[in-house]
């Protein structure tokens, strides 16, 4: 992790990170449990969506410890794909990380949402055909104007069943 960490900081022009604080930071970030907190009702929510036959999956800027963080939280399970950026050297909105994401699941575009707090995060998504979802969830987000959002995870429900009614 702390050579993850290095090439992360080497990566920013204006970062001037020894070693040992990479070493520092990488322990920090992967072993101290309480940075590492679900929203409210997200395994809730998860565990419905899998109940109603959705797949669900992650696409994250992320670092190599969040395996652990999803373990600890107990939700690894309730994912059926995972594309993170540490595996591809890249972040959001680059196209690999939607094209991976979408040759897992095997599902067309479509019939995809991606759920972001991120405008660019969304309209990148929405280039493949993904629906994008902002989540508004950290306090003091604001609506881009342009997507449906959520405030609360649980909200994402009444977002899906809307998309199906018009569907039909």
């Amino acid at each position: 992790f702390t050579q993850y960490y290095m090439a992360f900081v080497n990566a920013l022009p204006d970062c001037m990170i020894t070693e040992d604080v990479a070493r520092i930071i990488s322990h920090d970030r992967t072993y101290d449990d309480e940075k590492h907190l679900a929203l409210p009702d997200a395994k809730k929510l998860l565990e419905i969506l899998r109940s109603q036959g959705y797949h669900t999956g992650i696409i994250s800027d992320t670092f190599p410890s969040v395996e652990n963080d999803l373990r600890k939280l107990g939700i690894v399970d309730l994912f059926d794909t995972y594309t993170y950026s540490y595996t591809f050297g890249v972040f959001k909105p680059d196209p690999i990380m939607y094209e991976d994401a979408l040759k897992q699941m095997q599902i067309l575009p479509g019939e995809t949402v991606f759920v972001d707090d991120l405008s660019i995060n969304l309209l990148g998504a929405e280039k493949y055909g993904i629906h994008g979802i902002q989540s508004l969830a950290k306090p003091g987000s604001v609506s881009d104007g342009i997507h449906p959002y959520i405030h609360r995870p649980m909200d994402l429900l009444l977002i899906l069943e809307a998309m199906q009614s018009s569907d039909q």
